[in-house]
């Protein structure tokens, strides 16, 4: 099944929580990082997901090595949330969906949380807590192929392009990756489907390679020695999700020296450091640029 990942928990209401989360910890050591409650009425606000990314941080601050080199590494990450059916589901995809496999409790609805009795509240808690290590151990089997996707083919994967700098077309990346993460596909057919939207990327031949071409023509060349280091926590320029996003892709930890060595292509394209109120900055034609997956430019 591969190393058992780190959880991430969305949606449950406190009581039902704290229920939930003490029964995986106890019996199956699920190592839960994160939860942060949410009453069945409410919807996945950007108030209430970024605090729960920021238990998440914190979380990972407590458990890992200061080494920034060894910061989250050989970690798996899952986000499990309860859905809401309110059209703001998508919302945790977009906190969540570019360092976590995101996975959602498909035979429970927030409307099913409730309960009358204590007698009813123990067997909410226990289905709540079954279909969740029903749902993470699925994910883990996806896992393995993301793993394998990002540290023994990293050369060759687009499951590394940055989301940000790359352009529009990684979105096919990105909703393939969501598809399988909400259990539309096994490995296999994940496997297949990824292939296939990998060949229908722009590239470009280089050197006997073949590289991705991004917006305004930019390649991006997979780099030889590795001689980056994504940010820590203590880099005040940076955000958290710079960070995190600098060592995890779609659940899997990466080698975080890995960046693009990119060549500008057609013409002048504009760039976005990878924080949200990053510097921006622009390469031209025949100009160099390294870019990292987390979208952390450097010229």
């Amino acid at each position: 099944m591969g190393k058992s990942p780190w959880v991430v928990i969305a949606g449950l209401p406190h009581e039902l929580g704290r229920g939930v989360v003490q029964k995986l910890t106890s019996v199956d050591e699920l190592r839960v990082v994160a939860w942060s409650p949410l009453e069945v009425a409410k919807s996945y606000t950007r108030y209430y997901l970024q605090g729960l990314y920021d238990r998440m941080c914190s979380g990972f601050r407590k458990k890992q090595d200061r080494n920034r080199e060894r910061l989250l590494r050989e970690v798996r990450l899952v986000v499990v949330y309860v859905p809401r059916g309110d059209g703001d589901d998508d919302r945790v995809f977009k906190h969540f969906g570019t360092e976590a496999l995101v996975t959602a409790l498909t035979d429970c609805s927030a409307g099913e949380l409730g309960w009358s009795s204590e007698r009813q509240k123990k067997v909410v808690v226990n289905r709540t807590a079954l279909e969740i290590r029903r749902e993470v151990k699925a994910a883990n089997e996806l896992l393995n192929e993301v793993v394998e996707q990002v540290n023994r083919q990293t050369v060759r994967t687009c499951l590394l392009l940055p989301p940000r700098n790359f352009g529009k077309d990684v979105r096919e990346v990105f909703d393939l990756v969501k598809r399988a993460g909400l259990g539309q596909m096994t490995r296999e057919q994940f496997k297949a489907r990824l292939t296939k939207v990998a060949g229908s990327l722009p590239s470009e031949a280089v050197g006997g390679r073949r590289f991705y071409v991004g917006r305004g023509g930019l390649v991006f060349e997979s780099c030889g020695p590795r001689h980056a280091l994504a940010p820590g926590w203590d880099d005040s320029e940076h955000q958290k999700d710079c960070v995190v996003r600098g060592r995890l892709r779609f659940g899997a930890s990466f080698d975080p020296r890995f960046h693009y060595d990119c060549q500008g292509g057609r013409g002048r394209v504009e760039l976005h450091d990878c924080h949200e109120d990053g510097e921006r900055r622009s390469v031209s034609r025949g100009g160099h640029v390294n870019i990292a997956p987390n979208d952390h430019v450097r010229m």
